[in-house]
C-alpha cells in the first residue's frame, strides 16, 4: 500500500515541475511557480537477520515549525521562514514515516514491517517524531538539509504501551545547487542509517 502510494506521489511531483496547483490571471502566475517534492530515500543494499518481531508504525508527528507542508528555512540571524514555492506533497511527517517504513523493511531487522494504516495486528510499535526538518542558509556559501528523528520501540500487549526502546539522531547533507530535495533525501537517509544501527544493538526484553 504504502509502496502504491510512493509512486504515485513520486509520479504526481513530476507532474508537479510544472506547477502544483492551477488558476488564472495573477493567481496563475503566483500559482504556477510553486513546486511539490517528495523525499526518497536510498535501501539498504544487504539486510540484516532479524532479531525482532513483527513491528508496525503508528502514526508520526512533527515538532512545530517542522509540521510545515511548505519548505521551512532558517535565514542569516537564525531565523525560521517558510518557502512559499516549495512545499512537500503531503505533510512531512507521513512522508517521513513512508520512508521510515521502506527503509526498516529493507534493513531486515524486523521480521515484518508493516505501515500506520495496516490491520496487521504485532507485539511492536514504532512512535516515531519529526524533530527537525529544515534548508538551513545561514552560510549562503554552503547551505545545508538537516533531518532529526525520534524513534521509540512500544509494548502493543501491554496496557500502558511500555517504551522498550528510545532513540533520536539528525543528519545534515549540503545543497547541491537548487536541489534542496535530493539533500533532505541524503539527510534522511543518514538519520535512518543511525537509527537502525542503533536499534540492531538494542537489548529488548520481551515476553
Amino acid at each position: 500500500m504504502i509502496e502504491s502510494l510512493l509512486r504515485c506521489a513520486a509520479l504526481t511531483a513530476l507532474v508537479a515541475a510544472a506547477g502544483c496547483f492551477g488558476g488564472s490571471g495573477k493567481q496563475s502566475l503566483a500559482q504556477d511557480s510553486k513546486r511539490c517534492y517528495v523525499p526518497e530515500v536510498s535501501l539498504p543494499e544487504t539486510p540484516m537477520a532479524a532479531q525482532f518481531p513483527e513491528i508496525k508504525l503508528r502514526q508520526f508527528r512533527a515538532m512545530p515549525p517542522f509540521d510545515s507542508r511548505q519548505f521551512v528555512v532558517c535565514r542569516g540571524g537564525g531565523e525560521y521562514a517558510a518557502d512559499y514555492y516549495r512545499a512537500w506533497l503531503g505533510a512531512p511527517e507521513d512522508l517521513i514515516a513512508a520512508q521510515t517504513e521502506r527503509y526498516l523493511a529493507a534493513a531486515g531487522l524486523f521480521k515484518a514491517v508493516y505501515d500506520v494504516g495496516s490491520g496487521t495486528m504485532t507485539d511492536l510499535g514504532l512512535d516515531g517524531v519529526l524533530t527537525e526538518l529544515v534548508l538551513d542558509y545561514r552560510d549562503p556559501q554552503a547551505p545545508v538539509a538537516r533531518v532529526g528523528l525520534r524513534l521509540a520501540l512500544l509494548d502493543e500487549r501491554s496496557p500502558s504501551f511500555a517504551v522498550l526502546f528510545t532513540a533520536e539522531e539528525k543528519a545534515e547533507s549540503p545543497i547541491s545547487g537548487n536541489d534542496a530535495c535530493q539533500a533532505v533525501s541524503d539527510a534522511l537517509q543518514e538519520t535512518l542509517k543511525r537509527l537502525t544501527k542503533r536499534l540492531s544493538l538494542a537489548k529488548l526484553h520481551l515476553r
